[in-house]
């Protein structure tokens, strides 16, 4: 007797992947498009404006306004896109944003517990895009590119005197910590300029590139900082630490500063910056974020608090510190 022939699969079922697991996925993938072509189509999305606008408000501790919310799809899951929104914080500063857009992440970490939602932000040709995980502790990572730093207001750059602009990018990986953001950033802007309490005036830049790292027993580490220009090069390193607030947290940096243009040099006969015959100064700045001491490096000295007006220049020292040579 002849062995029976096998049975072949259904032919309304042989478009379906034989494996299980793939199957699986195709199921859910199915049931991702319907649900959101559902929410996009029914969702009354002018009653949830007010209450996005709540919970914005709430995690970025700014007034939220929001001029249009839309849903989407993308890659058949649903986006929440916000266009002209505006934050406003106490002091008057306002960041207005051409459009914010959330949708989640294809990501395992969904199963973990952990969500997982892509976010980005644009403003003119500026954008910052990155996943942000919900989990335990939340983290951002993620890029900024062609931001255009003059547009930010200049609160958010901090309180010490400092005013940048120029075209800006960067990486980032920022998780949340027992006591404070820890993570890492790295950042380069181009054709921009720079102004510090320790310099008479702002100065250009063709680069300014900066390691920074959140966290430990600082609150900041500045690992590298290289600014160069035509004009002034400027390169630094040192800690931010922690205070009982912002402004009270210790500072201890080292920079080494040299002014190319010899025409420049006069102005800094004013200053606290000593200046060898090859325009170049080493100095040391301690103090607190809103009450700097700037002296020359090397041993202590007579150091001058913030910026200086009167001509009483600080000791020079002869040899550099350790960690710019």
């Amino acid at each position: 007797m002849s062995a029976p022939l096998a049975s072949a699969p259904p032919p309304a079922a042989s478009w379906l992947p034989q494996s299980r697991a793939r199957r699986v996925w195709l199921l859910a993938l199915a049931y991702l498009a319907l649900t959101s072509l559902f929410v996009v189509l029914r969702f009354p999305i002018d009653r949830l404006t007010p209450r996005v606008e709540t919970v914005a408000s709430r995690v970025s501790g700014a007034r939220v306004a929001i001029g249009e919310l839309e849903f989407h799809l993308v890659a058949l899951l649903p986006e929440l896109s916000a266009r002209h929104a505006v934050l406003s914080w106490p002091a008057g500063t306002q960041l207005r944003l051409d459009r914010v857009r959330v949708r989640p992440a294809w990501s395992l970490s969904w199963f973990r517990g952990q969500p997982s939602l892509v976010l980005s932000v644009r403003r003119g040709s500026g954008r910052i895009r990155g996943t942000a995980r919900l989990g335990d502790p939340p983290s951002f990572r993620g890029s900024a590119t062609d931001v255009d730093l003059a547009q930010l207001p200049p609160a958010l750059l901090g309180s010490a005197g400092l005013a940048l602009d120029g075209r800006l990018d960067g990486t980032f990986d920022i998780r949340s910590g027992a006591d404070g953001p820890e993570g890492t950033i790295a950042l380069r802007a181009v054709d921009g300029s720079l102004s510090l309490p320790i310099l008479p005036m702002g100065v250009p830049f063709e680069s300014l590139e900066a390691a920074l790292a959140l966290g430990g027993d600082m609150q900041l580490t500045v690992q590298s900082l290289a600014l160069e220009g035509p004009l002034v090069a400027l390169a630094g390193s040192g800690t931010v630490g922690r205070g009982s607030a912002a402004a009270l947290a210790p500072l201890q940096l080292a920079a080494r500063l040299e002014v190319r243009e010899a025409a420049l040099r006069q102005l800094f006969a004013g200053t606290d910056i000593e200046l060898d015959r090859d325009g170049v100064a080493e100095l040391s700045i301690r103090g607190t974020v809103s009450d700097p001491v700037l002296t020359a490096a090397g041993p202590p000295g007579a150091g001058r608090r913030g910026p200086a007006t009167n001509p009483a220049a600080p000791r020079r020292a002869t040899n550099p510190p350790s960690d710019l040579r």
